[in-house]
């Protein structure tokens, strides 16, 4: 395998959807029983969905108009039971009522948990953030 199957990038795509909506149906089955999560806001590392989930909602509270695209995933790799990859990412919305652009990347290990792919670990890197 020389890059992430469907299902993989199906669960970058749940985590983009959920922050794009607010909606917790986006996450269902997406992170593994253990995980840690880093953003670009406080507290920064989670250790557990549910608290990332409310600081997320309390972080995207002032964006609107929120939109994703990911560019192909790049630094793949498989061993045993534990994949990585790299999603570049292009977020567009507005924040205050303001049109942004912001470009990053989602950092993904996987971890294979009753027989699928789950989410361990995520972070995410802003490279570039510019009102539009």
């Amino acid at each position: 395998m020389t890059e992430p199957d469907p299902d993989m990038l199906a669960l970058a795509t749940g985590i983009a959807r959920f922050i794009a909506s607010g909606d917790d149906k986006d996450l269902d089955g997406v992170f593994a029983r253990e995980v840690t999560i880093i953003e670009n806001f406080p507290p920064h590392i989670f250790r557990d969905v549910a608290t990332w989930r409310d600081a997320m909602r309390r972080h995207i509270h002032a964006l609107s108009d929120m939109a994703f695209a990911f560019a192909p995933a790049v630094d793949f790799s498989v061993h045993d039971d534990c994949a990585y990859f790299c999603v570049p990412v292009t977020w567009t919305g507005k924040l205050h009522g303001k049109p942004f652009r912001e470009l990053g990347g989602k950092s993904i290990v996987l971890r294979q948990e009753g027989g699928a792919w789950r989410v361990a670990a995520y972070a995410w890197a802003v490279v570039e953030m510019r009102f539009i």
